[in-house]
C-alpha cells in the first residue's frame, strides 16, 4: 500500500506517509479513509501529509481539489487546527500549492514544506500561537 496513516493521539496529529507510485485510486482510497469519519475534524489538532517518498504521482487536477476542499472543509470544523503537507520535487511542490491555494481562506493555517522536520516544526509553532491567542 502506498499509504499510511498514523493517528497520534499523544499529541493530536495525523500524520499520513505516501511512498512509491501513488496512482489516483490509492489518493482517493487514502483521502476517503480520513474523511469518512468526521469525528477526526475536531478529535485531531493537526495533519500532515508526507509525501517525501512519492517516486511516481499520477494523480488529477480534480482529485487534489476535491481533497483540498475537503481540506478545508475539516478545518472550518476544527478552528485551531493545522494542515501541512511535505513535498520534495517540482512536480509535487506544484501539486502541493495547487492544494494550498484551493483550501481557501485557510493561508495562516496550512503550510507546504520540503521535509517533515520543517513541517513537524511549523505545525508546532502555529498550534502554540493558537494556543496563546486562546
Amino acid at each position: 500500500m502506498p499509504y499510511r496513516i498514523e493517528y497520534r493521539d499523544s499529541d493530536g496529529g495525523v500524520i499520513t506517509h505516501y511512498s512509491g507510485k501513488l496512482t489516483e485510486a490509492e489518493f482517493l482510497a487514502c483521502t476517503e479513509e480520513k474523511f469518512a469519519n468526521p469525528e477526526i475534524f475536531t478529535r485531531y489538532r493537526y495533519s500532515i501529509s508526507d509525501f517525501s517518498g512519492v517516486t511516481e504521482f499520477s494523480v488529477g487536477l480534480n482529485l487534489i481539489k476535491e481533497n483540498a476542499m475537503l481540506s478545508n472543509q475539516a478545518m472550518r470544523a476544527n478552528q485551531s487546527g493545522v494542515m501541512a503537507i511535505v513535498v520534495n520535487s517540482v512536480l509535487l511542490i506544484g501539486m502541493g500549492n495547487l492544494w494550498r491555494g484551493n483550501t481557501l481562506d485557510t493561508d495562516d493555517r496550512v503550510g507546504v514544506f520540503r521535509c517533515l522536520d520543517e513541517a513537524q516544526s511549523w505545525v508546532h509553532k502555529q498550534l502554540q500561537r493558537h494556543e496563546n491567542r486562546g
